[in-house]
């Protein structure tokens, strides 16, 4: 595995990151996050010396942004998304 690699571990080309925390609205355990395990991240490349990039943020939880997606982008009402979500479409 590269991951492996002793050149790729000495250039730090991979790291460790948080997953998302988990959103009140996913109600199942598959989003990844809040278990407390980390996970590996390729590098941000170039990996420079004196200012080495680094992953601040490891994205959203899962369904995080449904809402406003299905409103913003679909036009969809409140209501909408509420008949979805209870037939388990979201």
């Amino acid at each position: 595995m590269i991951m492996q690699e002793e050149q790729y571990k000495a250039r730090a080309m991979f790291h460790s990151a948080a997953p998302p925390p988990p959103t009140p609205s996913s109600s199942d355990s598959s989003g990844g996050g809040g278990s407390g395990e980390s996970f590996v991240l390729p590098a941000i490349l170039p990996v420079l010396s004196r200012t080495p990039g680094q992953t601040r943020w490891a994205g959203p939880g899962l369904g995080q942004h449904t809402s406003e997606v299905l409103e913003g982008e679909l036009g969809l009402s409140a209501a909408e998304i509420a008949a979805l979500r209870s037939a388990g479409a979201i």
